[in-house]
Parts: structure tokens; sequence; C-alpha cells
């Protein structure tokens, strides 16, 4: 993966559990209509599949950008808060 697919990767993943911690402060309220495919476990699984590719070690990205550090730490905090996550939620089951 090059740089540019990593940033879209991240930003896809942010968007995703923005979009995840909304609905579910939605639904905690009672305001939230369900749609079946925001609560299919088909699209959980896609997405555990889609996350679990994009933060597996890849041996074809060589960062030769300034600024390594900074991205590494970013894509660290990004991986620590997605496996907290995903911690939490097989805890619920």
């Amino acid at each position: 993966m090059n740089h540019s697919n990593l940033d879209k990767a991240a930003t896809r993943i942010q968007a995703s559990y923005r979009g995840y911690k909304t609905r579910k402060e939605l639904s905690s309220i009672g305001t939230h209509e369900q749609h079946p495919s925001s609560t299919s476990p088909r699209t959980h699984d896609e997405y555990d599949n889609t996350h679990n590719k994009i933060l597996s070690p890849s041996a074809e990205y060589h960062p030769e950008v300034d600024g390594e550090d900074d991205d590494n730490a970013a894509a660290t905090k990004i991986q620590a808060a997605y496996r907290g996550y995903r911690v939490r939620k097989d805890l619920e089951k």
C-alpha cells in the first residue's frame, strides 16, 4: 500500500467508527430507526474483514516520507482504538 492508500484507509476507519458511534448514541435515546443494512451481521463481518486487512502488516509498504514517526504514531493510535473497540464488542457477547 502506498501512503495515499493508507491515508484513505485511515479516513475510512475513522468515518466508519464515527458512524457506528453516532448510530449507537441515537439508538440509546430511541430516535434511530434501524435499517437492515446498518445492523446486518454481513455488514459487520465485512467491516471486520476489511479492517483486519488494513491493520495487518504489509510487506509492500515502505514509507520514504519525512515524518514517518508521526505516521507510525497515528497508525498505532488508530489500531489501538480499533482493538479496544473489538475487545469491548467481544465482551458484550
